[in-house]
């Protein structure tokens, strides 16, 4: 599966991202991605690892998902971004959810430097 995401004890959650991204992909984890922080007592720090992301497959219903506004996902604090330069406009679109979120983008070698920043 292109994208998967796991949650971890403390509020941390893994989202890895690869391959070629459908519009079936992304509609199947969107209700997991909205549920990230229930049940924390705590804000949720999100990091999105694209190390081996490939982009979006081309179809017309990608236009119809971007223009549609996702519900808010309130509890998450921080997401960092740890993958390809090329990448890093991409994020933005897949943030709309994130509203209260801060969002940092990190290159593929800054790994520790995302891990840390999520820490702080």
């Amino acid at each position: 599966m292109p994208i998967e995401l796991s949650k971890k004890n403390g509020g941390e959650v893994l989202l890895r991202i690869e391959g070629k991204v459908s519009t079936r992909d992304y509609s199947r984890c969107m209700p997991e991605i909205e549920r990230i922080g229930e049940g924390e007592k705590r804000d949720v720090h999100m990091r999105v690892e694209m190390g081996q992301f490939e982009g979006w497959e081309t179809t017309s219903s990608w236009k119809d998902m971007v223009r549609e506004e996702p519900p808010p996902v309130r509890n998450v604090r921080k997401i960092a971004f740890v993958g390809g330069r090329e990448w890093r406009n991409w994020m933005w679109g897949f943030c709309r959810p994130f509203k209260n979120a801060e969002i940092r983008f990190f290159g593929e070698q800054e790994r520790d430097r995302a891990m840390r920043w999520l820490a702080a």
